[in-house]
């Protein structure tokens, strides 16, 4: 049955009503009723229950069953093993399942991979290079990465503001120790800020 004639399923219909109630036990049972008659297709719904109510464990079961065909059973694992409570292995190992995923596979690839590099999760954090699976994710059709990719924008903006006042203070810095030695005369700051002040003529 396609993914079309499944939608279409009263039965299919009926338990997605009773997930989206947040009657998770019913809409499992509708859902595991269907699978057991040959509708593989629905071990990723069945999944999607598990998570809901928090069992992880039995989740990642039937993710594992969906991601034989489906990628984005494979993209649910990854981000269950990377949450917020998992140790670094667990973050590494998400890592790896994603990037072992076929770049044409589904453009939660590339926004996932995205999101390790902004944060920092069990890579280096590379903004440059968050923003080019942010934009690569976008192109592919996921239209939620163009936000990530203005929120990497704006991060980027604000460190390179930092990086030109640090710079700035620096050669500031560098020139009056330079005129200090040369004129032997100082001038005076305000402490931590590289701004002259003027003088009050007695």
């Amino acid at each position: 049955m396609s993914v079309e004639e499944l939608e279409k399923n009263d039965l299919y219909i009926e338990a997605k009503q009773y997930f989206s109630l947040r009657n998770f036990d019913k809409a499992r049972k509708n859902f595991i009723f269907l699978y057991d008659t040959g509708l593989t297709a629905v071990s990723i719904n069945i999944a999607d229950t598990y998570v809901m109510q928090g069992d992880n464990q039995s989740a990642l079961k039937w993710y594992g069953i969906a991601a034989e065909k489906d990628f984005n059973a494979v993209v649910a694992i990854s981000i269950i093993y990377n949450n917020d409570k998992s140790s670094m292995m667990d973050k590494t190992k998400s890592l790896s399942i994603i990037k072992k995923l076929p770049e044409k596979s589904t453009p939660l690839r590339e926004y996932y991979l995205g999101q390790f590099y902004v944060e920092g999760i069990a890579v280096k954090k590379d903004l440059d290079k968050a923003f080019r699976y942010s934009m690569q994710a976008y192109r592919k059709g996921l239209f939620e990465a163009l936000g990530q990719s203005a929120t990497i924008k704006k991060i980027q903006k604000k460190y390179l503001t930092w990086l030109r006042l640090r710079i700035l203070f620096f050669v500031k810095g560098i020139i009056e120790i330079v005129r200090v030695l040369i004129l032997g005369k100082k001038r005076k700051y305000f402490p931590f800020v590289m701004f002259r002040t003027s003088k009050m003529k007695k």
